[in-house]
């Protein structure tokens, strides 16, 4: 789109498009950053240019928001107008539901919660992408600590190495694939147990998993390696940092009882509305 007079703002969340500012000098320019792309296992041959990226969008956006303290430490701690601003959740659309209910705008995903209800339980989920920051080693050690139970993998694949492999060959291990945004809500209802099964690296230390988000306002226990992002849902999530931790805090999510309402009452305050509202007022827009 052209605008006669050039636009009033330019947002942009990939530091590719560092440039931004400077082809826009009248626009306000703000800059989301979204994890730390010079720790992307696909960005490792581009570290030095994503460095100069960042370099840039420091010296010349107005405004920059960042998904986690470990980004805004790294790469803007000097720039006088950086924010941290954690992901947020659609609470209405990640809610807890019974499957029973047909929903003639989303047969999809109602089959695919079928799919998932009729499988041996307990049943212990993942929902996201499957790519390098999956501990697929972890992931099969699980399967096999509850063999009469059921992994559900839910997400785009990009791995096609060994362990990804061994592990979706376990006979109890389910790859429904790629599902759209819709659709998730659906799927996770299933869960008895939502898993966060990252390694820990500097990738995912810069992350802030929105997949957290959703799973608590789901109403679901969650098991999480210790990755960043986790401060302030102690209540609703279970840390472990080996595989023997991990598979022992799934056993006791199994058997907790607490109410999907008291994990859903933790991501209160954590509106995407919110969120946006506050960038606008930091933008004043």
């Amino acid at each position: 789109k052209r605008w006669p007079d050039g636009p009033d703002v330019v947002w942009s969340y990939t530091p590719f498009l560092s440039r931004l500012a400077e082809l826009f000098p009248e626009a306000t320019s703000v800059f989301d950053a979204v994890d730390e792309w010079r720790e992307h296992q696909a960005y490792q041959d581009r570290r030095e240019e994503l460095s100069e990226h960042y370099e840039r969008i420091a010296q010349t956006y107005d405004t920059v928001f960042t998904v986690s303290q470990s980004v805004h430490q790294d790469l803007f701690a000097n720039h006088t107008n950086a924010t941290w601003i954690s992901n947020g959740i659609d609470a209405d659309h990640f809610a807890p539901f019974d499957i029973t209910r047909w929903d003639q705008e989303d047969k999809e995903g109602f089959m695919r919660a079928k799919r998932a209800q009729e499988l041996p339980q307990p049943v212990l989920g993942y929902v996201g992408v499957i790519e390098n920051r999956v501990d697929a080693e972890l992931l099969t050690t699980v399967s096999e600590a509850f063999p009469g139970g059921s992994l559900v993998l839910v997400g785009p694949s990009w791995r096609k190495d060994t362990a990804w492999n061994e592990l979706i060959a376990k006979p109890n291990v389910h790859v429904f694939g790629e599902v759209p945004y819709s659709s998730a809500p659906w799927v996770s209802s299933q869960f008895d147990v939502a898993l966060i099964p990252h390694k820990v690296n500097k990738f995912t230390q810069s992350m802030n998993p929105m997949k957290l988000y959703e799973y608590l306002s789901m109403g679901l226990p969650v098991v999480s390696t210790p990755v960043a992002g986790l401060d302030g849902f102690d209540d609703g999530v279970r840390i472990a940092t080996t595989p023997a931790e991990f598979v022992q805090a799934v056993q006791e999510a199994i058997q907790d009882v607490t109410p999907k309402a008291e994990r859903r009452r933790l991501v209160q305050g954590h509106a995407w509305s919110d969120r946006v509202d506050r960038m606008f007022e930091l933008i004043d827009l």
